[in-house]
Formats: C-alpha cells, sequence, structure tokens
C-alpha cells in the first residue's frame, strides 16, 4: 500500500511565487556574487533590492525585499532537507530519472522527523545546482570510508635500474629507503692500448715519414718510421764534384740514377 503524498508544487508554490520566480532570484544572486562576493551566508540588503528590481522588471510585479528575504529562507530549508534525505541510509537519488527511491518502512521514518520531505516523494530538487551554488559553498564534505594509511616501521628493498642497492646502517627508530649507488657513465674507448701503435692514433691525411738508412750492400734505403724499407738506393763510387749534366753550371743532383764520373 503506498502512502497518500501530494505533488511536490503543493509544498512549494502559493501566491506569486512560481518555479519562474525562483530561477530569477536565484540566477540574479548568483550572478551578483560573483560580481562582487561578500562575506559569511547572510545576502546583504542592497543585493536582495537590486534582485527584487530584476524580478519585478521581468514579471510585472511588486515584490518587496521583504518578500525576497521570506523566500530565501524556504529555499535554503528546501536545499537542507533535501541534502539530508538523499544521505539517509536506504535512499538512493536516481539522478538521470530525476527521483528518489526509498522503501516505504524507509519513507514514513522520514516524515517522522520532516514532514516537508513528502516534497521529495515524486521527484527530486528540481533547482538543486543553483542551491547548492547559493547555500553550498560552505559545507564540509564527509567522507563515508576514510583511508587509514599505516607507516611501516620496517624497510623494504625497492628494485629499480639506476645502480646497485646499498643498504643503510640498521637503525630501528629511523625510517629511511635503501640509498642507491650510481654506477658511473659509459666511455667510449678509442684506442686499445696493449696492441695499438702510436702511427695507429695518427691522422691517415698526413703523409708517412720517410728516411734513409744504410743497407748492408752498400747504399741507402728509404724506410717509413718502425716499418721495412720501401725501396733501395743505388750505392755511389764516390761524391759528385759537378753537375752530370752539361747545362748546369752551379747545380748538381746528389742521388741521380744515370750519374756518371766526368774524370
Amino acid at each position: 500500500m503506498s502512502i497518500d503524498i501530494p505533488n511536490q508544487k503543493t509544498f512549494f508554490y502559493n501566491g506569486k511565487w512560481t518555479p519562474k520566480t525562483d530561477n530569477l532570484l536565484l540566477s540574479n544572486i548568483i550572478r551578483m556574487r560573483g560580481a562582487r562576493p561578500w562575506q559569511g551566508n547572510t545576502i546583504p540588503d542592497s543585493v536582495v533590492l537590486e534582485a527584487a528590481a530584476a524580478i519585478n522588471q521581468e514579471i510585472g510585479g511588486q515584490l518587496t525585499v521583504t518578500d525576497l528575504n521570506i523566500w530565501l529562507k524556504v529555499l535554503r530549508e528546501r536545499y537542507t532537507t533535501f541534502n539530508q534525505l538523499v544521505t539517509t541510509k536506504g535512499v538512493y537519488w536516481d539522478i538521470p530519472y530525476h527521483v528518489v527511491l526509498a522503501a516505504e518502512e524507509v519513507w514514513k521514518k522520514i516524515f517522522q522527523r520532516n514532514a516537508f520531505a513528502g516534497a521529495y516523494y515524486h521527484r527530486d530538487e528540481p533547482a538543486f545546482n543553483q542551491l547548492a551554488t547559493m547555500f553550498g559553498l560552505s559545507d564540509i564534505k564527509v567522507e563515508d570510508e576514510p583511508e587509514v594509511i599505516v607507516i611501516s616501521d620496517t624497510t623494504e628493498v625497492v628494485e629499480h635500474g639506476l645502480g646497485k642497492n646499498a643498504y643503510s646502517p640498521t637503525d630501528t627508530e629511523e625510517v629511511t629507503s635503501p640509498n642507491t649507488c650510481i654506477t658511473p657513465r659509459v666511455r667510449r674507448k678509442l684506442f686499445t692500448e696493449a696492441t695499438t701503435s702510436k702511427e695507429d692514433r695518427k691522422s691517415s691525411n698526413v703523409a708517412p715519414a720517410y728516411y734513409p738508412v744504410s743497407c748492408n750492400k752498400g747504399g741507402l734505403m728509404l724506410k717509413v718510421e718502425n716499418q721495412a724499407p720501401c725501396h733501395s738506393i743505388p750505392p755511389t763510387k764516390s761524391v759528385p764534384k759537378s753537375s752530370p749534366n752539361a747545362s748546369s753550371s752551379a747545380s748538381w743532383s746528389p742521388f741521380g740514377r744515370d750519374w756518371k764520373p766526368t774524370s
């Protein structure tokens, strides 16, 4: 057997108040609060007077500051009642369908505490977002199941790729994480010291150094440093005294291949 509860408008509206005036009053005060905020929950009379002028211009009525202050108390009561209702155990607020669901026994207990909660028996609060902006800024959020974090008094090895773990000294009065030994950076080795000679370190663009050396059979040979001789130089019988070419009068070539003595 269902409970006989009248519709929501029976609880909310009578006389000059309608859903439109609710929206005009709340939207104007919220707008002015954003432009010039005031301290506390009490709305200044100057703000209420300006809101009354805006509403009267819109609906063509004669609402006074006293009328608006009385209706603001009703709106605050609506917000408080609905908040208490949806936080009651056994009550579920179905937001997409705009209804509040609860068993008949739960509704009866709620009506015994607050008869005005019957306004939400058939549907939820239509102006909840505006009411929460107006009256819910100072609300304190209460967690149903607060999470408790317990700090352990032991250390645990943490695996990572930054280096080896270095364990800190045992201290029963201090909780610390394992220290980390930073490994040296990787360096590129350009030369192998044991097998590479100093010639390998030179640039390949520079010509090798040649110098003459004597041979067992006589004569000279050109040799590269730390290498075998490149080619032989024919031996000479004596030091030349003049140029082998008849056209040269003062110059002479010390190692000419076709040199012959003149006398």
